[in-house]
């Protein structure tokens, strides 16, 4: 896999500061980021960014701390990036059945997971 045209876009990692300039010190980092990914989504580099869906998720250093950039959910795994989210999971007792949950299939048109079983809400 060559990735040497990363090299080419120029930004520093390191520090946060870094991820808001580039190379050159200028504003203009965070753009990088998101150009690398979409040059990696376009060339099939990696699997996950096909699940690519335009929904941004803030990166931080920690829970409560400030958002150092936005990235693409299906992106975060790449970099080791934790991600938060919910799900509800419904059940009733049934006098016969006992224990019964509730599932729901995904739609068949879904980028991640079609048609498999799902819980009900998610988010």
């Amino acid at each position: 896999m060559d990735m040497s045209w990363i090299q080419k876009k120029g930004c520093a990692f390191g520090y946060k500061e870094d991820l808001k300039q580039n190379r050159h010190g200028q504003e203009g980092g965070i753009i990088w980021w998101e150009e690398v990914l979409k040059e990696c989504r376009a060339q099939e580099t990696f699997i996950t960014l096909k699940g690519w869906r335009d929904e941004c998720f803030d990166v931080r250093a920690g829970y409560s701390a400030e958002a150092l950039l936005k990235m693409d959910r299906c992106a975060t795994c790449l970099f080791g990036i934790c991600n938060y989210g919910v799900d509800i999971n419904g059940y009733v007792m049934d006098p016969e059945k006992g224990l019964c949950i509730w599932l729901q299939r995904r739609s068949q048109t879904k980028q991640t997971w079609p048609g498999r079983w799902d819980n009900m809400v998610g988010g």
